[in-house]
């Protein structure tokens, strides 16, 4: 797995979630297709287990802070993580089924650490 970024002028993914500038997790050969679309980031880190629990750190440093589980299960579901999370604009992750405006307003505070 590596991550990408969607080159300026395209959107990618099978919704066209993913804008100008978005970071997309993806294995090399789900790459290959669209590498007109796409650059190579970096390599990612170890596949992470699904997220059950708070506090939980990727290999970035980011955590999902003190975010409702519930609230991580849909965003791993969807293939986030609290990096890819962080990377993501407000669009992409208004497009993960569940995650409405006051969610995605907790999202953002519990990834960058706000406690109010």
């Amino acid at each position: 797995m590596a991550l990408y970024r969607v080159k300026n002028g395209h959107r990618h993914g099978a919704r066209n979630q993913y804008g100008p500038g978005s970071l997309a997790e993806l294995s090399d050969s789900e790459a290959a297709g669209f590498l007109d679309k796409l650059e190579k980031v970096e390599e990612s880190p170890a596949p992470q287990p699904k997220v059950k629990a708070y506090s939980v750190i990727d290999s970035t440093g980011v955590t999902w802070g003190d975010l409702d589980p519930a609230v991580i299960d849909r965003l791993v579901s969807a293939g986030y993580g609290p990096f890819t999370a962080l990377a993501a604009s407000d669009e992409e992750l208004l497009a993960v089924d569940g995650i409405g405006p006051a969610t995605l307003c907790k999202v953002r505070k519990a990834l960058n650490g706000d406690k109010g």
